[in-house]
């Protein structure tokens, strides 16, 4: 097993993280781990012991978790090391960490299960529940500060496996869950027994079939690819020199990155990232009023990362990394497949043709360093491109399904898409 501070946690690290947090708080409190992470050491440390021979940083992990018998959360230092709680604190009492995966599938569960939910389905000719697609959005400071509330919304989705399932929105229906306690507080109705849209098509093509008239592309590397890639997760390619990281909150993280010039070892960058995203709507529509997400920050990209499938996803010459996330109570979950690392053609990097005739030139190579990550609606792609020439550069693509919001009667909103 690698030993390298900033490696992520593996899963054995991360099930005894837990097990020691729930040690110290002691049997009988309800706990939720909103994540677990390496405590990744001071840069000054980390470089004494990279380029002086001091001692490795202590292994630690970072732990943020809820007690949900309190109503509150904390943070906690595990040193993985010692095997033992460093030191725990607790948030402010209106400080709310990320929502986690499980929290968001069970406020679903919670809503379709309450009386005054199915009523108002029913009032709406919806008689079955699990025929609705319901997600849990985070409540801002709309809600009663204090208490860890989330807002659920509503979508008609028939076929769960072939339907759009934002394709029907329910105008005017708010559930606000309790997290900690997982009940219904209140519903808020704005449009009693306004009808779903009735029309549903698939995701791709609006219903047509995908493009036929492309004759296959084959990318062959027969002695394999010109990076390297070692146990502590360090990438060598060209000049360049780095490690691959992965972060609960962030997802795709890279560490100590460099260039080697003539000899010399550049440092270019302790740590890249993309530290925030958010997502304003800005629409006064009584659905959906609320929505202005901080994806990363209110979500965490880690535990919503695609596993990356050859053909589509990555094509090429590929080495895949695994990561692993962790469950709300604190196990580990491995999402395989999780990083892509290959190189792509990328035309060319320079050329001359002399007055005699003869033409210099050199093709271009990448190494792209890429993720995936599936938040409700949207798909965010994001790749890191490191060039021959000593540059590098980051980009962001953007998928996936525009996010819904019904409106009662036939006039648009002035505010939205129609």
């Amino acid at each position: 097993m690698s030993n390298h501070p900033l490696m992520p946690l593996t899963a054995d690290e991360i099930g005894e993280a837990s097990a020691i947090v729930r040690a110290h708080v002691g049997s009988g409190h309800r706990l939720g781990f909103v994540s677990l992470e390496t405590r990744e050491p001071d840069k000054t440390d980390y470089l004494s012991w990279r380029d002086q021979g001091a001692p490795l940083p202590e292994r630690e992990a970072f732990v943020v978790f809820l007690d949900r018998d309190e109503g509150r959360a904390y943070e906690a230092i595990v040193s993985l090391d010692r095997r033992i709680l460093v030191d725990v604190v607790a948030l402010a009492a209106d400080v709310q960490p990320a929502i986690h995966l499980d929290e968001f599938q069970l406020a679903g569960e919670v809503v379709k299960a309450d009386p005054r939910y199915v009523a108002a389905l029913a009032a709406r000719g919806i008689s079955d529940p699990s025929l609705v697609h319901v997600e849990a959005w985070s409540a801002g400071s709309f809600e009663e500060r204090g208490r860890r509330l989330c807002r659920a919304i509503t979508w008609l989705c028939t076929d769960a496996d072939t339907d759009n399932q934002y394709a029907r929105p329910l105008y005017g229906l708010v559930a606000v869950v309790d997290l900690h306690e997982m009940v219904m507080v209140r519903l808020d109705d704005h449009a009693p027994g306004t009808p779903p849209p009735m029309r549903s098509w698939p995701y791709h093509d609006g219903g047509g079939s995908y493009r036929g008239d492309l004759k296959p592309l084959l990318i062959s590397q027969p002695e394999g690819p010109s990076f390297t890639l070692d146990d502590d997760r360090r990438l060598l390619w060209q000049r360049w020199e780095l490690i691959v990281g992965f972060h609960p909150r962030e997802g795709l993280v890279l560490h100590d990155i460099a260039y080697r010039d003539r000899g010399e070892r550049r440092q270019i960058c302790h740590r890249a990232s993309i530290a925030e995203l958010v997502i304003p709507y800005g629409d006064p529509n009584p659905t959906v009023h609320f929505k202005n997400v901080f994806d990363t920050g209110e979500y965490g990209l880690g535990p919503l990362v695609n596993s990356l499938s050859l053909g589509c996803d990555c094509l090429g010459e590929i080495r895949y990394l695994d990561v692993v996330s962790n469950d709300i109570e604190g196990a580990a979950v491995v999402i395989p497949q999780a990083i892509c690392i290959h190189e792509e053609d990328d035309n060319i990097l320079w050329k001359h043709t002399h007055s005699s005739g003869r033409v210099d030139r050199a093709r271009s190579r990448r190494l792209v360093i890429s993720t995936f990550t599936t938040v409700g609606n949207y798909e965010y792609g994001y790749f890191w491109y490191f060039h021959q020439d000593g540059s590098w550069q980051f980009e962001a693509k953007l998928t996936g399904i525009v996010h819904t919001a019904g409106i009662a009667g036939s006039k648009g909103s002035p505010h939205s898409l129609p």
